[in-house]
């Protein structure tokens, strides 16, 4: 006599996830001064089976059409910990802060970004008492890494444009970023308002939303009907 016999058969797939369970701290979170206050990031903590873990630390700046950029301020390594100079590229109508990135790489280089703000201040410096600055911190250190550390820093403070004539809260109420790339002049159109002077400029900008005025002419006739 023949039977059946149910079979049946299962496959497992072990999928991959990014480090867990950790955290970020970076010190001082308020009052440090650019070109004079290093600050010191953690992320401790972190947990994933597939060894070794690896990090990075950046800092988050905007180019003048507002695109997002990372700057690497600690490459890829196993320490948890990096210290570093930071520039003073925030606003003040958000208190001078800037974001700072914890990237935590498994052995796949499958990633968790964890972002904390500190708060850094701009130094108000003449141009000579600038170069004086930086040279003196060039010359206090010889570690590559702090050297490129001064050295981008540096760039910015150097770099920075006047926006001191711009009230706060002005940009916003033009629909634009604000004052980074064009000394006293707002940036460019904010998302979304997207009619306006492309670039940096102290015009408003406007949604897209546009409305048509349609002229219509009351005298028909016969021989030129009106359209419906």
């Amino acid at each position: 006599t023949l039977g059946c016999l149910a079979v049946s058969a299962s496959i497992h797939i072990h999928t991959n996830g990014p480090p867990i369970s950790g955290g970020f701290l970076v010190s001082p979170p308020y009052g440090g001064m650019e070109m004079q206050e290093t600050y010191h990031m953690t992320a401790a903590g972190w947990f994933d089976e597939d060894l070794p873990i690896t990090y990075e630390f950046t800092y988050s700046s905007s180019t003048a059409s507002g695109t997002l950029v990372d700057n690497v301020v600690k490459a890829k390594t196993t320490s948890f910990e990096g210290s570093s100079m930071l520039p003073a590229i925030g606003q003040i109508e958000n208190n001078h802060t800037i974001r700072v990135t914890a990237i935590i790489y498994d052995s796949y280089s499958l990633a968790t970004r964890v972002v904390a703000e500190v708060q850094v201040l701009p130094l108000v410096l003449n141009t000579a008492d600038a170069s004086d600055l930086i040279s003196g911190q060039l010359a206090n250190n010889t570690d590559t890494d702090a050297v490129q550390q001064v050295l981008a820093v540096a760039s910015t403070l150097l770099n920075r444009v006047d926006c001191s004539g711009l009230a706060a809260g002005f940009c916003i109420g033009l629909n634009r970023d604000n004052c980074s790339a064009v000394s006293n002049t707002c940036g460019s159109c904010l998302s979304g308002y997207g009619i306006g002077v492309l670039g940096p400029h102290n015009t408003k900008c406007s949604s897209v939303a546009i409305s048509f005025v349609v002229e219509s002419d009351s005298s028909c006739s016969n021989e030129s009907p009106c359209a419906n």
